[in-house]
């Protein structure tokens, strides 16, 4: 079984309601051996303004499965869909069938069309093993800070009846490159992208990076990119080489399929679908402030305001173990251009005299159980002075 295709980038700048944005016009599986499967990767966006309600429909065909078949996109948001040829109900020859992905409003449904196409072949006399299959599609590191780093799972599944030995190689090619393209340029990639060295930079780790799966048996790869070697305001895209063979069987042949990771770099989040940055953070502020001789305590407030088009939820806390700051509030709701005012309050007990710091941690969603999308700002300083 094998997943291919990569995330494409889609632009952003529709107002109106529409059909969601398609990746891939035409998904072709190519040679498939009757009796097996092959997965491969629609990647569906909302680009306007309005929550999207999807669907997306085989018709009547039966060797076609999506997963998932339905959902909610957010303004900007993205869904990877599986699509998968099951061939076991095909006889040898060629097939094809148009996949509908559509949106539906209150009184209007738009639709976008994908042709998908395989052909049959026999299997051969000597079962070839089967690529461990991703369970899920190429994974999406999102937005990262420079310097900062962001870990997801793949997980990763067996679905040959022997045991297999399985690695995986970072980038493409010998020289393990990767691709990026500046934000500049997201509207038209195919003209603007460049190399970059994704091995040289550290750019992509995978724990582990090889081991053994029975048969049926999963496994979870954790993929990790780091920002600290990449310049900002770039989209990254680079590949993992899951290779497999049958263990213990030094005459079959190994078998390997390509998942795409992709990322962005940069100081404020770019397309992820959150919101903006609020105004009125540091450098622009000061956070720095004393507990008086005699005092208790000392206070400073902080103020930012939501210049994002759309409503969004905040909370606000220092690091772990810095019980002596009190932010009051440390979460709330903001409207579009409302300001919020936060006290912070450094308390003398456990404090010896001095300078002491910590940092504050804004973390911002358009969703008030703070889920996905959300944003991330990079972590600010408070600094005391204890008289």
């Amino acid at each position: 079984m094998d997943m291919v295709n990569r995330e494409g980038n889609l632009p952003y700048d529709t107002l109106f309601s529409g059909p969601p944005a398609l990746t891939e016009c035409i998904l072709d599986f190519g040679r498939v051996f009757r009796g097996n499967q092959k997965t491969l990767q629609q990647i569906i966006a909302n680009t306007t303004k309005q929550p999207m309600i999807w669907l997306a429909d085989a018709g009547e065909s039966r060797w076609v499965m999506l997963e998932p078949d339905h959902g909610v996109l957010q303004p900007g948001g993205r869904q990877a869909i599986r699509v998968t040829a099951d061939t076991s109900v095909l006889e040898v020859g060629e097939y094809s069938v148009t996949l509908t992905f559509s949106s539906e409003g209150d009184e209007t449904s738009m639709r976008r069309n994908t042709i998908s196409k395989v052909k049959v072949e026999e299997s051969p006399m000597q079962p070839q093993p089967s690529t461990p299959l991703p369970l899920a599609p190429g994974p999406h590191l999102g937005w990262l800070t420079p310097q900062s780093t962001h870990t997801v799972g793949l997980v990763i599944n067996n679905p040959d009846t022997r045991p297999i030995d399985w690695q995986v190689q970072i980038g493409t090619g010998a020289s393990a490159a990767g691709k990026r393209v500046h934000f500049d340029h997201l509207d038209n990639p195919a003209t603007h992208e460049e190399d970059f060295a994704a091995a040289q930079h550290n750019a992509v780790s995978v724990n582990p990076s090889n081991g053994s799966l029975n048969p049926g048996e999963s496994a979870t790869l954790y993929v990790t990119a780091n920002a600290a070697a990449l310049e900002p305001d770039y989209s990254y895209t680079t590949n993992l080489t899951l290779t497999s063979k049958v263990s213990q069987s030094p005459d079959t042949t190994s078998t390997s399929v390509q998942v795409p990771v992709n990322f962005h770099v940069s100081l404020r989040p770019y397309n992820d679908g959150g919101p903006k940055v609020p105004t009125g953070l540091p450098p622009d502020s000061n956070t720095s402030f004393t507990i008086p001789t005699g005092s208790d305590s000392g206070t400073t407030s902080l103020s930012f305001t939501n210049i994002d088009p759309n409503p969004m939820y905040w909370t606000l806390n220092p690091d772990s173990g810095a019980n002596w700051l009190v932010v009051n509030p440390p979460s709330g709701y903001l409207d579009p251009g409302q300001p919020a005012t936060v006290q912070l309050t450094a308390q003398r007990a456990g404090l010896q005299t001095g300078p002491h710091s910590t940092n504050l941690h804004l973390l911002l969603s358009h969703r008030a159980d703070m889920g996905l999308p959300n944003v991330v700002v990079p972590p600010f300083p408070v600094k005391v002075t204890v008289e």
